[in-house]
């Protein structure tokens, strides 16, 4: 069990999640506190933290322009939005590229990897099966070029 917070020479407990994830969590702490030390593992738990404040801050919006983006390239190339191919995925990368942006102009690379992540996430989501090899095809497809 993680020391409790007088034994820790910092006088700190990381935040545990309340609930099903407590546990696991808790889990996860004990693993970072025999391989790195307490210190380190409060440390961990505080990024943990942080990322998890940041995700519940940006990630929804970015989500649904990510979505926003799949949608406009499936009415412009005729494609169900709920096919979640291999080839719908490549087929969305240079589309984006070239001609994604609503004024007509293509994404920067990262752009592009962010919204093909976030169509992933939307297809997932919308319950469609999207294999885990077939988003870093797409990926790879515009960066060897």
């Amino acid at each position: 069990m993680f020391p409790p917070a007088e034994e820790d020479p910092g006088g700190r407990q990381p935040a545990v999640p309340l609930g099903p994830a407590a546990a696991e969590r808790q889990e996860l702490i004990e693993r970072w506190a025999e391989r790195h030390g307490i210190d380190a593992a409060h440390r961990l738990a505080d990024a943990e933290d942080l990322a998890d404040a940041v995700g519940r801050e940006i990630t929804p919006d970015n989500y649904k322009k990510s979505w926003r983006v799949w949608e406009r390239f499936c009415a412009a190339t005729v494609l169900p939005e709920l096919e979640g191919s291999r080839g719908a995925l490549v087929a969305f990368v240079p589309w984006m590229l070239r001609e994604g942006q609503q004024n007509g102009r293509g994404y920067a690379p990262s752009s592009a990897s962010t919204h093909l992540a976030g169509a992933v996430v939307g297809l997932r989501e919308r319950t469609v099966k999207v294999s885990g090899d077939d988003r870093p095809r797409p990926a790879r497809s515009w960066k060897a070029g």
